[in-house]
């Protein structure tokens, strides 16, 4: 008995000492990602945690040696999905921790070491959702009152500031890597992007234009899982990209609210359900990607969007009527819609999806705009702030 005993007080000593959690897990509603991969020395380590369930509010991270320290990180103040990101100096041998915090709760752990990460074939779900509205927050984040403008998608991709996932697989494959959607390709390359960097499958459409009196329709998607389980070359998504550009037009977003064969679904007119990544389609084919929300706190709340122009521009534009066109009109199928999710290589139908709304079909402008202005302000405005 006693020198069970004195086992048990070695144990807790070693553990002590070394100050790392005996389980470390991912959370189920916060995530922690990492990049690049693999993580190579003399390297730093990007960090992004996601969570759907409560502001991260501290990172912590543990060294080989147990030493435990709460670095600084930047923060979303946009709401659900909330995210921290933070940049790690390049690691030691041994093994790390890295857990979110928020007020004190722990949400998520990953450890992380030197040395090959597997890339497992993956699906879509909650958990890439999120990081894929928080990598575009980020991506294309600055002041309220900056004006957030680009000649091409190029130079925000090369920016590892901005770019969480840059030369993340650790092949350089950014460097010189053209970037240059227009309007309606654009939330198509970044879709397919952000597969390419995470593993993912994607898919697209191609569709015709519709007539004045019914909306456009697509073909049956074409699934492309070139990057699953795998770090493919830049020569891969250049290839791939090359094909999803020449297929898709205008015509994609418009599509039916009501239709089964579409790339993008309409979502209700609710904050929870308008994460960045959102795609905006306006009845006469422009494309705008939701990026950032702010909370009214005593003034207005503003709803940030970006899009791209015939010249490759990107450009960052708040939310109002004469950015955002709304009318019902025969020929299109106008309103905030998301990606048709793909689950286990396979498009989920309309029944299928938890947020799939036609709210949107049965709105007048009047009521549209009037809807989201209460979005954005719930709390309403004076004459002089709505001036």
């Amino acid at each position: 008995m006693k020198r069970a005993i004195i086992l048990v007080m070695m144990v807790g000593c070693l553990l002590g000492r070394t100050g790392l959690a005996e389980e470390c897990v991912q959370g189920e509603q916060t995530h922690i990602w990492i990049a690049p991969q693999p993580i190579k020395p003399g390297v730093a380590v990007r960090i992004m945690a996601v969570s759907t369930e409560a502001p991260i509010t501290e990172v912590l991270v543990t060294n080989p040696q147990g030493k435990t320290e709460a670095l600084d990180i930047t923060v979303n103040t946009g709401g659900k999905p909330w995210s921290a990101w933070l940049e790690l100096d390049p690691l030691e041998s041994g093994r790390y921790q890295v857990e979110a915090q928020s007020i004190g709760a722990a949400l998520a752990c990953r450890e992380l070491a030197l040395g090959e990460t597997p890339r497992k074939p993956t699906g879509w779900d909650e958990a890439h959702e999120a990081l894929y509205a928080a990598w575009i927050e980020r991506m294309f984040d600055g002041e309220v009152d900056e004006d957030i403008s680009f000649p091409s998608l190029e130079p925000v991709l090369r920016d590892p500031e901005r770019n969480f996932l840059h030369n993340a697989l650790g092949l350089r494959e950014d460097d010189n890597l053209p970037a240059t959607p227009d309007c309606a390709d654009f939330p198509y390359f970044l879709r397919s992007y952000f597969s390419w960097k995470i593993g993912l499958p994607f898919s697209y459409r191609f569709c015709n234009r519709g007539t004045a009196k019914q909306p456009p329709t697509c073909d049956t998607a074409v699934l492309n899982t070139d990057f699953v389980g795998r770090a493919a070359s830049q020569a891969a998504f250049k290839a791939s990209t090359l094909k999803v550009m020449n297929a898709v037009q205008s015509g994609n977003g418009r599509t039916g609210l009501a239709h089964q064969e579409t790339d993008f679904y309409p979502v209700p007119l609710q904050r929870e359900h308008l994460w960045p990544g959102t795609i905006y389609a306006d009845p006469y084919g422009h494309v705008l990607v939701l990026s950032k929300w702010v909370e009214q706190t005593g003034e207005s709340g503003i709803l940030f969007a970006v899009d791209a122009q015939p010249d490759n521009s990107i450009a960052r534009k708040r939310f109002w009527e004469g950015t955002f066109l709304f009318t019902n009109i025969p020929s299109a199928g106008p309103g905030f819609k998301a990606f048709r999710p793909l689950v286990n290589n396979r498009l989920l139908k309309n029944e299928e999806l938890e947020n799939f709304s036609l709210e949107q079909s049965e709105l007048s402008p009047e009521e549209f705009y009037a809807q989201m202005a209460h979005l954005i302000n719930p709390q309403g405005l004076d004459a002089k702030q709505a001036y």
